[in-house]
């Protein structure tokens, strides 16, 4: 059953080493391809990637992978350098222009989407799209409940980001993709027996959650906005950001990306990227505190949008509960005033790591580069809480079987995580089986196989659980720090 890799995986997995690209700056991270079938020309997609300008980028878990091989720099943001597969950098690593870059969030050094710029608006009526977004008046801040917090885009409004059109997940969506189709999971256990699984999804939480998923193979004009067909980017929705609703508001907005087939501009991604993020900011949040996370090209652009809008703003830093940076190039200097986590109740702290095999080169990975392992952030192995895998029709992993009745299979204490040191002194987030000979269950993914690099596609996935209960963790923090 491991071997049971489909052939266009593989020609997918080729696009996607080749998609591994730098994007410049100090924002970093990788991109995976989706999972959703793609069988576009391999040569195709690292022309149009190396077409794609630099920029700090960062994809998602399954998105496609960045190169940050450009211009002869073989060091990508994401802390790898020239992988022996040739999948070796993932967006967002290098330094300031890698021209060859694929997948990244963010080019060059403009800063994000202001009031001037595609998507916003001073004039809180010179929207009027004929879509019935059914928001609030404009700009309605406060009372979510953070007496202190301060609106620092009191007149912004953007033209896009006030459509529900532009969103898969949010609450009062009649379609929130983080809600729907993702609550039923059948569960594995060790004696070899199955069990129902029904997820406590919601969205009524006291925070809020941002993501921006990873590099997806979409068709259409890279510079449309024209998301009427979420597919593409519905894989990583639901293995990556939808079970965030257990413990806050998920908002997940479209935005505009260097995809796997049909190149792109950063830049317009992260001019959506902060145009959605300051909508949401100055219309939705009413103060309330959030976490801001993304995979790959996502990671890319989130880290960016940290750098540029929070890290040196007081009142949105002191609202961040933290930050996961996945799949990209986080270190330890990534941000001035934002450290890496140390430990679970720890709030306006950075998670970041990649995930490896245990028997996959590490000679590629960066120096610097940082694993803030989600299940022991203190350091050590840890058993990790819960895995989710899609049951069939994936990707990147095999049908997991009949008795798998639901479309997703979760896996509690199957796996284990461990940060380990590379050559370079960078660090990885290595995933292994939990040596347990009485443990009944399917080894069912082959964990040397790298795609793109390392198992950047299932970043999110091996430690979900551990992930969405350290944010339960530090959003009970953080409240508990409230006036």
């Amino acid at each position: 059953m491991v071997d049971r890799i489909r052939i266009w995986e593989v020609v997918h997995a080729v696009g996607l080493a080749c998609v591994l690209v730098a994007c410049g700056e100090e924002a970093s991270s990788n991109e995976e391809p989706e999972d959703t079938a793609n069988t576009a020309n391999p040569s195709k997609m690292m022309a149009a990637e190396r077409a794609a300008g630099a920029g700090t980028g960062g994809d998602d878990a399954s998105a496609t992978a960045e190169g940050d091989q450009a211009a002869g720099d073989s060091t990508d943001d994401s802390g790898q350098s020239g992988s022996p597969n040739g999948a070796d950098n993932d967006g967002d690593r290098a330094g300031p222009a890698a021209s060859g870059e694929d997948n990244g969030a963010g080019a060059g050094e403009d800063s994000g989407a202001g009031a001037d710029e595609p998507g916003a608006s001073d004039d809180p009526d010179a929207m009027d799209d004929g879509v019935d977004d059914g928001e609030e008046p404009v700009n309605a801040f406060g009372d979510g409940s953070n007496p202190d917090a301060v609106n620092p885009y009191p007149d912004y409004r953007s033209e896009n980001y006030a459509r529900d059109d532009m969103w898969m997940c949010k609450p009062g969506l009649a379609h929130n993709y983080c809600i729907e189709d993702i609550v039923e999971a059948t569960e594995a256990l060790p004696d070899g027996s199955f069990r129902p699984f029904m997820d406590d999804l919601g969205t009524d939480h006291p925070i809020d959650c941002l993501f921006w998923y990873p590099t997806v193979n979409r068709t259409e004009d890279p510079t449309s906005l024209d998301f009427s067909d979420p597919k593409p980017m519905l894989s990583s929705i639901r293995s990556q950001a939808a079970r965030f609703s257990r413990v806050c508001n998920v908002y997940a907005p479209f935005y505009r990306q260097v995809s796997l087939n049909n190149g792109g501009d950063r830049q317009l991604g992260f001019m959506d990227v902060v145009d959605s993020f300051k909508h949401y900011v100055a219309n939705w949040s009413e103060g309330r505190n959030f976490v801001v996370y993304g995979h790959s090209q996502g990671t890319g652009h989130a880290t960016r949008l940290i750098q540029q809008e929070i890290d040196d703003n007081p009142d949105l830093r002191n609202r961040l509960v933290s930050t996961l940076l996945i799949g990209g190039g986080l270190t330890a200097d990534t941000f001035d005033n934002i450290p890496l986590c140390t430990a679970p109740d720890q709030t306006g702290c950075a998670v970041g790591f990649q995930a490896y095999g245990p028997e996959m080169s590490l000679s590629g990975i960066r120096a610097g580069l940082a694993c803030t392992n989600p299940a022991a952030l203190g350091g050590g192995k840890a058993v990790l809480k819960g895995a989710f895998f899609q049951s069939r029709d994936a990707n990147y992993s095999p049908d997991l079987g009949p008795d798998f009745t639901a479309f997703w299979g979760l896996f509690r204490d199957f796996f284990t995580g461990e940060c380990v040191e590379a050559p370079s002194g960078g660090q990885v987030l290595l995933i292994d089986y939990v040596d347990d000979p009485n443990d009944m269950r399917d080894r069912f993914l082959n964990l040397d196989r790298e795609i793109g690099f390392g198992l950047h596609v299932f970043d999110y996935q091996f430690p979900l659980d551990d992930l969405v209960e350290l944010v339960r963790s530090q959003r009970d923090a953080k409240l508990s720090e409230m006036p």
